[in-house]
């Protein structure tokens, strides 16, 4: 008979092993592309990119028409196609949120004044934030911070914590320059080429490099 030790014994077992491991995968894919939470525990995407997954699934049952309706079908479809792409935007919009909120909180509590240049940036955005409101008849506020630091972004932001040279040093305002085309693109909820994800991902890794270093410097 096989016995534990047998070398044929361990072939077999390692075949069965990856078998059930890719019958394991094949069914949390399975479950992911048709808008169902998957394995927690199934490593075969990231934590992030699994809770991204949730999230767009139960948003996206919102907009699914009732079983029988005649645009079901395509609608599914559609909503099915953008999986992938909300997987990956989910997440980095919330990469980008809590960064730049951070930094607000640092520039606070640093005390760093504003510069000549982000305060024409914050007073370009207020009007025209002022004409919209008028255009759509709101009188109410907008932003739960309506302080000058809630009209800046990540490369305003950046230039008032670690404005460089970009020719010579490395830096957040360098990296957040880099990062603005391709962050502008997500915010504003366009599907992203893989080039320019790989590009937003690893800027993005330089950016929460320098501001993890910041928030650590007491």
């Amino acid at each position: 008979g096989i016995v534990s030790n047998d070398p044929m014994f361990e072939q077999l077992l390692n075949e069965v092993k990856s078998l059930l491991s890719k019958i394991i995968d094949d069914w949390d894919k399975w479950r992911v592309d048709n808008r169902n939470d998957g394995d927690p525990d199934n490593s075969r995407i990231t934590k992030r990119e699994r809770k991204s997954r949730e999230l767009f699934n139960v948003i996206s049952d919102d907009f699914i028409p009732p079983a029988g309706t005649s645009e079901r079908d395509k609608i599914e479809e559609w909503v099915k196609n953008l999986g992938e792409d909300a997987q990956f935007n989910f997440s980095s919009y919330g990469e980008c949120f809590i960064s730049e909120n951070l930094l607000r909180n640092y520039i606070k509590d640093k005390s760093i004044a504003i510069s000549v240049e982000a305060q024409r940036e914050i007073d370009k955005l207020k009007l025209k934030e002022s004409a919209n409101k008028n255009t759509a008849n709101l009188s109410i506020e907008l932003r739960k911070d309506s302080d000058n630091l809630s009209y800046l972004s990540m490369d305003d932001l950046a230039n008032l914590v670690d404005k460089v040279d970009p020719t010579k040093e490395a830096g957040l305002s360098r990296d957040a320059k880099e990062y603005k085309p391709v962050r502008d693109a997500m915010a504003h909820t366009a599907l992203l080429t893989a080039l320019a994800k790989t590009r937003l991902n690893l800027t993005y890794e330089n950016i929460k490099a320098r501001v993890k270093g910041l928030l650590s410097n007491p």
